[in-house]
């Protein structure tokens, strides 16, 4: 245990160096996940998160998200969360300003286990559909698309995991003609991403993953660093 969390230091030490090195401009997003198993099969959980922006200078916002998950089947899982987020004004950590976004996810999961059983390799799809409502921006809808390639390391707890995924934006870009108002739906960014995952207890886990996403149409690429804690309770109904 001891030299698993030695690798995990060592490998944020690295990311960080490297996205100093590398860009002017790099994120931070920090977290705490507390899920609440209610029966066998359903889960509920709250999610809060902050995220740091401009070299972790200053905080891009802030969410609370309540989420349940159902496992419809041992290869298919759906989830539906909640999030509000508070987006600061400032320079300060909290502002006036929220907004409201909405998920639902399908994903199909262990699907390694259709070909081999009792893989050390999990691979899992995703498709998430999320709807946000802020001020000024009353249409920001997605549709994504995720593939996630997990791996348990032998003799040992550490799990690392690489992920892609791809941003389908409705409404993305509005122009006006004399006539009408014309929408154009795209694919406006696509994200990917490393990262490692280790059991501290059968309740306690942390996280650290690192992300880049690139911008189409753009020169914008975002560098973020990630720390997550998890806590799972026990089941309330057996």
């Amino acid at each position: 245990m001891r030299k698993s969390l030695q690798i995990l230091g060592v490998l944020a030490f690295t990311l960080s160096t490297s996205m100093s090195v590398a860009q002017k401009d790099f994120g931070l997003w920090t977290g705490v996940d507390v899920r609440i198993p209610i029966l066998k099969k359903l889960d509920v959980g709250v999610e809060l998160q902050s995220r740091f922006e401009s070299n972790v200078s200053q905080v891009e916002r802030s969410f609370v998200s309540p989420y349940v998950k159902y496992e419809l089947h041992k290869y298919v899982r759906l989830g539906l969360d909640y999030r509000l987020s508070n987006l600061p004004t400032g320079g300060g950590f909290f502002g006036s300003e929220y907004t409201h976004r909405t998920t639902l996810d399908i994903e199909l999961k262990n699907l390694v286990e259709l070909v081999q059983k009792k893989a050390r390799l999990d691979l899992t799809a995703r498709i998430r559909a999320t709807h946000e409502v802020e001020s000024g921006d009353l249409n920001n809808t997605n549709l994504r698309g995720r593939l996630k390639i997990a791996y348990n390391l032998p003799k040992t707890k550490l799990e690392p995991h690489v992920a892609a995924e791809v941003f389908y934006h409705f409404n993305d870009q509005i122009s006006y003609t004399f006539s009408s108002v014309e929408t154009r739906h795209r694919v406006s960014k696509y994200r990917l991403r490393a990262g490692l995952s280790y059991p501290l207890t059968k309740q306690h886990s942390v996280k650290l993953y690192y992300i880049v996403e690139p911008r189409i149409e753009s020169t914008r690429t975002d560098f973020i660093l990630g720390v997550g804690y998890a806590f799972k309770l026990k089941r309330i109904v057996d």
